[in-house]
C-alpha cells in the first residue's frame, strides 16, 4: 500500500507533467515557428533589462551573460526584430553600439506574459498549499 507521500509524489509527477504540456501549448499558440530554450533565455533577458535595468542591453553582453554564442545571440535577435518584439536603437554615448529593447505593449508578448504568469502562480499556490512536493528523482517508479 502507498503512503501518503508516495501518493503526493505520484500526484505531484502528473501535475508537472501536465504543467509543462501546458507550458508547451502556451508556446505553439504564442510564438511562430520553433521556440527554443535560447530563445527564451534571450528574450527575458532583453526585457528585464529593458524593463527594470539601468539600460538596455546589447547582443555581446546577452552572449557573455548567458554563455550563448554571439552568432546564435545574433541570429535570435534578429528574428525579433523582423517578428517586431524588440527594437534595435543607437546607445546614447556611442552612436555605433546597438541597444536593445522589448517593445512594449506588444499584444502577443503581453497575453503570453499574462497566461505563462498565470500558470507559474497556479504552480506555487499548490506548492504553497502543500498539495505539491519535492519528487525524489532517484526514485526510479516514476
Amino acid at each position: 500500500m502507498k503512503s501518503d507521500l508516495d501518493r503526493l509524489e505520484l500526484e505531484t509527477t502528473h501535475f508537472l507533467h501536465a504543467f509543462i504540456g501546458e507550458v508547451l501549448r502556451l508556446f505553439s499558440l504564442h510564438f511562430e515557428g520553433q521556440t527554443t530554450i535560447n530563445d527564451l533565455r534571450i528574450g527575458n533577458y532583453i526585457g528585464l533589462r529593458s524593463h527594470y535595468g539601468t539600460e538596455a542591453t546589447s547582443n555581446k553582453e546577452i552572449s557573455d551573460a548567458l554563455g550563448i554564442p554571439r552568432s546564435t545571440v545574433s541570429r535570435i535577435v534578429t528574428d525579433f526584430i523582423a517578428q517586431k518584439w524588440v527594437v534595435e536603437k543607437p546607445h546614447p554615448d556611442d552612436g555605433r553600439r546597438k541597444q536593445l529593447f522589448i517593445v512594449p505593449g506588444h499584444p502577443l508578448a503581453d497575453s503570453f506574459e499574462r497566461d505563462f504568469r498565470g500558470l507559474i502562480n497556479d504552480l506555487l499556490i499548490r506548492f504553497e498549499s502543500e498539495k505539491l512536493v519535492l519528487v525524489d528523482p532517484s526514485k526510479k517508479s516514476y
